[in-house]
């Protein structure tokens, strides 16, 4: 029994081996799926050495910005049916980089920093069902080509503009969902297409306010395709947005406005009234002079608060100039010595002593000269008595 054990351990830690073995670095592997998700990965592992037969793969939170020609091209690459590529930080994918996934059912590529895909990334992929590219960066709704897809996901993609033949090669298409985008008009002839189109989501778009519009969801609705779970709005021209459409189609002020100007689709509409192209027009030529007046007020402002800044500014560095002279010229003062009482003492003294000196040595000037003058005198006396005896 204990040998039997010892058997059965040695194999499955040899079965583990194997399978680890296999397995990418970092992503761990099971019998029918392989995890590498929140890894970090920079590019997609290398997938060639699996020996499982993986169903699914998920590469989803990592950061990988391309997807190459052979990323995805490896021996077991006909098993996969589900690919997790979301939320990956990814920029580009190459026009063939899932042509050996000729299995693949779905594939979520949401959540990334798409702006347009080449129309034949899907196009060997036969057996395609559900493609989500929500949360993208495309600006013009890319053209896809896939005779198999179901299932159309791109909402919050910041979609602005949906082409004619935008839907020309997904005649398979059942359900499509553009909902919280950017998309002002769609043409009516755009979902003619779409001949097996079950349901369709259109709501938090920016709609514009014309016949046109009323006309795309009456149609839509009349042919039982649209599901509106919230109120349809379109954005007038005062960037208000209006509800024109719900589940019980438009509202019937603006529907028999729109019958009374078939004509006209492109009419725009404010409310509960029709507004005609050249009133709209006028109206948005003064409101753009009044921005420009506005914008104009703006400037002049700002033109002189920067003077008004600048003169101010003048003011203080004249007065700071005017400090630092003053206390400049205080410093210089300060350093000169100052007198004081016992300095005027002083120096009174010394002009008295000065003075006394100067009459003391007059004194003795003047008695040495008289002293000189008597003995000359008496030298005189002396040598005249000398002569007179001779």
């Amino acid at each position: 029994m204990d040998r039997y054990i010892e058997f059965m351990g040695l194999i499955s830690i040899m079965l583990l081996s194997t399978a680890l073995a296999g397995c990418p670095s970092k992503c761990i592997c099971w019998k029918n799926a392989v995890k590498c998700s929140e890894k970090s990965l920079m590019n997609v592992p290398n997938f060639q050495r699996l020996e499982n037969n993986p169903t699914i793969i998920d590469l989803s939170a990592n950061e990988i910005d391309f997807i190459a020609y052979d990323d995805l091209s490896f021996d077991k690459a006909e098993f996969v049916h589900i690919l997790y590529l979301n939320n990956s930080k990814i920029i580009d994918v190459d026009d063939t980089a899932f042509k050996e996934l000729i299995s693949v059912e779905i594939i979520n590529l949401s959540e990334n920093l798409l702006g347009d895909l080449p129309p034949n990334t899907f196009l060997y992929n036969t057996k395609l069902i559900f493609l989500d590219l929500s949360k993208n960066l495309f600006r013009i709704m890319p053209k896809l080509v896939s005779s198999s897809l179901e299932s159309l996901i791109l909402t919050n993609s910041g979609i602005q503009k949906v082409e004619n033949d935008n839907f020309a090669q997904l005649p398979n298409l059942k359900y499509l969902n553009l909902q919280r985008n950017n998309i002002k008009m769609v043409d009516l002839e755009t979902f003619k297409y779409l001949p097996k189109l079950n349901l369709i989501e259109l709501e938090f778009n920016r709609w514009k306010c014309t016949c046109q519009s009323v006309e795309l969801f009456n149609y839509l609705q009349e042919n039982d395709v649209l599901d509106i779970k919230k109120p349809i709005q379109c954005k007038s021209n005062t960037d208000v947005f209006i509800t024109f459409f719900t589940e019980n189609g438009t509202s019937e002020p603006i529907k028999e406005l729109c019958e009374n100007s078939k004509n006209d689709l492109s009419y725009n509409f404010v409310g509960n009234y029709l507004e005609p192209k050249e009133i709209f027009n006028q109206r948005r030529s003064a409101e753009n002079q009044r921005k420009m007046t506005k914008e104009n007020n703006q400037k002049i402002q700002k033109s002189e608060k920067n003077e008004t800044n600048t003169a101010t500014h003048y003011q203080i560095i004249k007065k700071q100039n005017e400090e630092n002279l003053k206390t400049k010229c205080k410093k210089n003062f300060d350093n000169i010595p100052s007198f004081t009482i016992t300095n005027y003492i002083i120096f009174f003294v010394a002009v008295i002593l000065a003075f006394i000196v100067g009459l003391a040595s007059g004194c003795l000037f003047v008695g040495s000269s008289s002293n000189k003058r008597k003995d000359s005198s008496s030298s005189s006396d002396s040598l005249l008595k000398g002569n007179i005896l001779v």
